[in-house]
């Protein structure tokens, strides 16, 4: 379990939040996120990533609270993710408490499988299967560990994220199963 809180404190404090989570077999990821705006004139932007196969399970709760007097607030949260295999299960809870005015504030939630387009794209020109869910899914977490300055962690990140990749390559995609909040 993963519990982050911050406290933006000054006029024009700013904190960006970039999680990834990638979870296989029957692991459980419980991940927590508070971002409180007590100052005016504050920014956050928080981005959580999850990609799970098997019977792996995500948990994220993010909440931003704006209270009275941090007018000119600017919050923005989302969370993407991506089931590969049809046991794998996420349950997401954006939470937005704003009890000002003059705020911009945004969350949002995404739950999907790789782009079955895309997947086709990549095969049409040589790519086997497993072989496009691979590529796809270590660009979509390489791109979000693009400000991490540790190439070797940047490295793990992606061997995982083929992992993943190539434990749902033989399943096809559950279209009617997927939603978007």
């Amino acid at each position: 379990r993963v519990n982050l809180a911050v406290r933006l404190e000054g006029r024009h404090s700013h904190a960006s939040l970039n999680g990834i989570a990638l979870g296989s077999e029957s692991q459980l990821l419980d991940l927590h996120s508070a971002v409180r705006h007590v100052s005016p004139d504050c920014s956050s932007e928080q981005e959580q990533r999850n990609a799970l196969a098997g019977r792996a399970r995500v948990v994220f709760r993010g909440a931003v609270q704006v209270p009275h007097g941090s007018d000119n607030t600017t919050a923005n949260q989302l969370c993407r993710s991506l089931l590969l295999s049809d046991s794998a299960r996420v349950d997401i809870s954006p939470n937005l408490e704003i009890l000002t005015d003059d705020v911009v504030c945004t969350h949002g939630a995404t739950v999907a499988d790789l782009d079955d387009e895309m997947v086709f794209y990549l095969q049409a020109r040589g790519l086997g299967r497993a072989e496009a869910r691979v590529l796809l899914l270590e660009g979509w977490a390489r791109s979000l560990m693009g400000e991490v300055p540790s190439e070797a962690a940047t490295r793990r990140v992606a061997a995982k994220a083929a992992g993943l990749a190539r434990e749902g390559a033989a399943r096809e995609v559950r279209k009617q199963a997927m939603s978007s909040i």
